[in-house]
Parts: C-alpha cells; structure tokens; sequence
C-alpha cells in the first residue's frame, strides 16, 4: 500500500510540474528547456548534460530555505522533538556546536547559517537522505543557497543567490553558471538521534520551528518512500544490484580515495574498522534513530540506528575498538567513546576523535555520485 501511495504521489507531482529536459546542446538552444526561464545562469558553462536534469515538482524556490535561522537550548527544543529523531549535528565551529532537526530540514531542505562569522549551508535532500553541511565560502565570496526546483539523478540542484550557479547538493559540486568547477568544502558532521546528539553535546543550539513558514513539522510527506524501492524520477547510471536501491550506507572519503559501508552490516557488527586512504577509520553504529522517510510521523519511523565515521588515530595512538553496552571501548587504554566521538571515562576522558567527511546515502546515490564524491570538496 505504502508503495503504491508512493508511486501515485511521484506520478501526480511530476504530471503536474515536470517534464524532461530537452536533449539539444543548451548552449545553442537554452531556451528548450522548460526551466531556462526561471534562471540567469550562465548555461553556456557547464560539466553535466542538461538533459538529466529533471524537474521535481515545485519550481525555484518553491521549497524556501530558511535565510535568518533561530537557535534555542536543548531543553526548550526537548519541547517539540522527540530523543529518537534523527538530527544533523554539526560539531565544533570556532567552539560552537549546533543541532539541526531533520523535521525542519525536510520542509526546507537549504538552512544558511552563519556560525562565528563562518558562512554554512547545511542541506538536506529527502530523495537520496543526503544531510550534507558545507563551508559557505568560495574564495572572498560568502554565498546563500536556495532550492532550484530542480533534480540530477535525484539528488536537490541548489542555486547560489549571486551568481545563480547550480551546485549538485550530494557533492557540493558547481554544475553550471560563473562557479562551474568549483566546489564547496564538506564540512565534518554527524547524523543521529538528537538524544545522542545532546548528550554528546550538551551546550549545542538547536534550530528553532520560528522559521516564519507554516509548515508541518514533525510530519513526513514522503511516506513509506525508503521501503518503497524506487528512487523517485531516478534517471541515472546504472546500480549495482548487489544492495537494494534504497538501502542506506555511509560514504565515506580520505585523501581523496572513497568507501561505503552499509547500515545492514553495520547493524549486526556495531563497529566496522578499516584503512582509508592510507588513514586508519572507525565507523560506529548504534541503535535509537527513528527513519524520517517511513511513518507519517516521524519520530514514529522504525529504528534504523545511526552511523558516523572517525579517524582512529589519536596523536601517536592508533586505537582499536570494540562495541560494549551502547559505547565503544579503545583496546589499547580501555577508554569509553559515545557514538559522537568523545571520550566519556578512562585514560583518554576529555579526548574527541576527528570526523571524518562522511554522508549518508541511498545505495542508487552512492552508486551514482561515488566518483564525484571522490573528486569534489575538500579534505
């Protein structure tokens, strides 16, 4: 049922907004497109085909990022969200941590923050559960970003408000406009329950609902999407079928050379441990994160627990770790580690494990942007 609900939505929005992009060279007949009119992008600098681009549903900013973000404490936000929805943390910035509920990020999808001065984009794109953050910055220009509308193997297209270039949202990529080939830096963040999330972070902000949209937040408006099969208007390479499509994994990338781990192995080991170009990396896993794509509510989503991914390395130390009771514990000094990176009692108490620049993803995202992932952003 929950598929065919799916499938009906998918139909309706696309008859009603989409169509597929014209097949001719745009730099000689940009106007083809049914999109064209909507930008002032340079389209006669590019890197993709235009005839990929999809449109998926609403036009240019017809999902509106939020530009002038509130922060409240944890203990007000305690009000409205539940421990075991999923959030985007996003660590330490110039000493400053902020937690951005994926129940607001799912409305907006482009949240234009500015933390100590730093200019941030953090974005997320339900199709391909791609939470992404990135260093607003390119060169002396700070950019806002908002959603184009607009679809590459079903992944979000954003726009930069001065120079309306198009950046691919899994990659930080610049499509098309003045910024083609440029990219934006990925910046280390974490996914997961905002229990976990303020445990490990206790003095974070986290993202008000005074966002001055009236939206319903809380609510899914892609039921059933991440157990329905199929990627909505995916047009893309081809998969791997080794994996169902919409199984979930963490991409992982170092010093440029790319991996993925999956959530179901992760679920049966807790902990998977390996070298990365040439950098020793823990991935731990742990359970209590609620899917924001399954039920109408969504902190009423099934368990899909959560993954982040750390260097192992600590100074000198290369620790080991094994999964015990909810944390996990280095072999080398007995230390405990929570599922954000820090050490919480033992020799090493105090210590926080360095991120690495990871990303959840749908197998067919994964699959189809793995090699841009490799090349696009920075270390």
């Amino acid at each position: 049922m929950k598929k065919t609900v799916m499938l009906t939505l998918c139909a309706v929005l696309f008859q009603v907004y989409g169509a597929s992009a014209a097949q001719e060279d745009p730099a000689a007949a940009i106007e083809t497109y049914p999109w064209s009119s909507q930008f002032s992008t340079d389209f006669t600098r590019h890197i993709i085909d235009y005839s990929d681009i999809l449109s998926g549903g609403p036009p240019k900013d017809g999902i509106p990022s939020i530009d002038s973000p509130k922060f409240i404490p944890i203990h007000q936000a305690s009000d409205w969200i539940k421990p075991q929805e999923p959030v985007i943390l996003l660590p330490d910035i110039n000493g400053e941590s902020r937690i951005y509920p994926i129940q607001i990020l799912m409305w907006h999808e482009i949240v234009n923050d500015r933390i100590q001065g730093k200019p941030v984009a953090v974005t997320y794109c339900p199709l391909c559960t791609t939470g992404v953050v990135f260093s607003a910055q390119v060169g002396d220009m700070h950019l806002d970003f908002g959603v184009t509308g607009l679809l590459r193997y079903s992944n979000m297209i954003m726009y930069d408000r001065y120079s309306e270039s198009w950046w691919q949202q899994a990659t930080g990529a610049a499509l098309a406009g003045k910024f083609t080939g440029e990219n934006l830096e990925i910046l280390p963040s974490l996914t997961l329950s905002f229990e976990n999330a303020s445990a490990g972070h206790p003095d974070a902000l986290v993202l008000s609902r005074d966002t001055e949209f009236m939206r319903a937040y809380g609510r899914n408006p892609y039921i059933g999407y991440d157990t329905s099969g199929i990627p909505f208007l995916y047009q893309g390479p081809g998969i791997d079928e080794s994996m169902e499509m919409l199984d979930r994994v963490i991409a992982l990338r170092v010093n440029g050379e790319v991996d993925a781990v999956s959530y179901a192995l992760l679920k049966e080991e807790h902990l998977v441990e390996r070298e990365i170009g040439g950098k020793p990396v823990a991935v731990f896993w742990v359970p209590g994160t609620s899917s924001a794509l399954d039920a109408g509510d969504i902190s009423s989503g099934r368990d899909i627990g959560s993954a982040n991914a750390f260097f192992s390395q600590l100074g000198n130390l290369k620790l080991e770790f094994q999964y015990l009771g909810g944390d996990f514990i280095d072999i080398q000094t007995g230390t405990r580690w929570n599922t954000t990176g820090k050490a919480t009692a033992g020799d090493l108490q105090g210590e926080s494990l360095v991120p690495v620049t990871a990303v959840e993803h749908f197998w067919f995202s994964y699959q189809a942007f793995m090699n841009e992932f490799g090349s696009f952003g920075q270390e």
